[in-house]
């Protein structure tokens, strides 16, 4: 119950609906900049990239989706990974899970270094 009075007193719901919105926001400038990013899901700070070989045939690239995951958290970004289909484990789908009480600051912070590890694994495939 302390938990949920936590929740309610410092109004977590509305602004991690904020949040989730701005780090959409991000996440979709990032999908402008890296073609392997096919699609963004949402909704809120649960959200969705689905990694793919060309955006044209949307064919999933989990290789890929594994090395991004992979230098994020070199860098210090954990995410989760998984599949199209829902199911747990390893798929193409990275996916990022922040807690609801995450700051403006930490969400660029990580999102800056997401996108650098997409740069990096970008870079590597060539």
């Amino acid at each position: 119950l302390a938990v949920l009075d936590i929740i309610e007193e410092e109004n977590l719901v509305s602004k991690s609906a904020e949040m989730g919105e701005y780090m959409t926001r991000r996440v979709l400038e990032m999908q402008r900049k890296h073609m392997m990013i096919g699609d963004v899901r949402g909704p809120g700070l649960f959200i969705g990239l689905d990694i793919v070989k060309d955006r044209q045939s949307k064919a999933q690239d989990v290789d890929m989706a594994v090395k991004v995951t992979a230098i994020a958290r070199e860098k210090g970004v954990i995410v989760g990974l998984g599949g199209s289909d829902g199911r747990p484990g390893i798929g193409n789908v990275i996916k990022l899970k922040p807690p609801m009480n995450i700051g403006k600051e930490e969400a660029d912070r990580s999102l800056d270094l997401l996108d650098a590890a997409f740069e990096e694994a970008s870079k590597s495939a060539k």
